[in-house]
């Protein structure tokens, strides 16, 4: 009996291709291992796959030069990152990375990769951040950032991204007066520096618009912009149960994904509304939010669709009942 999947991150490769990362229902929930889909409807098989022996927790896509084919990098809690693309497929070890390697510093796990400029960076708990140099060849970046070992509250990281090496951030959260609460740093090159925001949830997201508008989700609504030389300001000042998973600019709408499903920012009316769509059982949760080729590819936990512009599509997955039809 094959076992239904329970999506768990994606990436948008193209207009037509999609790599979705899937925990196996009939598996613990802690269960380190991932089947990893790959979906592209020319292909004679639309559906492939491959299992690791590990949670996967993001993705990436990686260019080794201009004009270099695509890397898909799947990024594991532990520090694992696989680089399927270019005939290949590699698996490498961030060393100090996770909490069970033997190298391990144990500070905790990691959560998200993302090229910026010509590398690889990854962060995670405790303040840990890594620049891939080369194959294999991974160093730590966390000097200023990185939390002591007997420091009673745990920093999470839950994302990076930038508009240049020496322009990134990093976003996640800390406990504080009103439960854990947003922390923003950010490099320069150099160093790293806290940056001020006003008081809102755990970071879950950023979205790198261009150097001046960076923005920011995350928990209890938490919806940001703004950039490190002129602050950030909160757009969306309801406490809700909503938590925005990620986000991305798409036709000059920002899309966000969200545990009630997709909404977007109406920059006029400077509310986040619903954002509907005309398929047949509307999206109710949406974890990844992505655009490539032209195209806006939602994923939720046991949903994946792609807007063209104009007409929404809703991809069957095998392994699962169609939407509306569960039981």
């Amino acid at each position: 009996m094959t076992s239904r999947v329970e999506f768990t991150c994606a990436l948008a490769a193209s207009e037509r291709r999609i790599h979705v990362s899937g925990r196996l229902e009939a598996m613990p929930p802690d269960a380190e291992f991932s089947r990893l889909f790959r979906y592209e409807p020319d292909r004679p098989q639309p559906w492939t796959k491959h299992d690791v022996h590990w949670a996967t927790v993001g993705y990436a896509k990686y260019h080794a030069s201009p004009g270099a084919d695509p890397v898909v990098c799947a990024l594991s809690e532990e520090g694992d990152v696989e680089l399927d693309g270019a005939g290949s497929r590699v698996v490498e070890r961030i060393p100090e990375a996770g909490l069970r390697g033997p190298t391990s510093r144990k500070l905790g796990y990691v959560s998200s990769i993302r090229q910026i400029g010509n590398h690889l960076y990854v962060c995670g708990d405790g303040g840990q951040a890594y620049k891939r140099l080369g194959p294999a060849t991974w160093v730590r970046m966390d000097e200023g950032l990185l939390q002591k070992a007997d420091e009673p509250h745990l920093l999470l990281l839950n994302a990076i991204d930038g508009a240049a090496e020496d322009d990134l951030y990093v976003a996640g959260d800390l406990p504080g007066p009103s439960g854990r609460e947003a922390r923003l740093h950010h490099w320069n090159g150099s160093r790293w520096q806290r940056i001020k925001l006003p008081s809102v949830g755990p970071l879950r997201a950023i979205h790198i618009e261009n150097q001046q508008r960076v923005w920011l989700a995350g928990a209890r609504g938490a919806l940001l912009v703004g950039n490190h030389r002129t602050g950030f300001s909160s757009l969306w000042a309801y406490s809700s149960p909503q938590v925005f998973h990620d986000l991305t600019w798409y036709e000059g709408t920002l899309y966000l994904g969200s545990n009630f499903g997709l909404f977007k920012y109406d920059e006029a009316r400077r509310r986040v509304v619903r954002a509907r769509t005309d398929l047949a059982v509307d999206l109710s949760y949406v974890h990844t939010v992505d655009h490539a080729g032209g195209v806006l590819w939602c994923v939720g936990p046991k949903d994946i669709a792609r807007f063209d512009g104009e007409t929404w599509t809703r991809i069957h997955h095998p392994d699962n009942p169609r939407s509306g039809e569960e039981s």
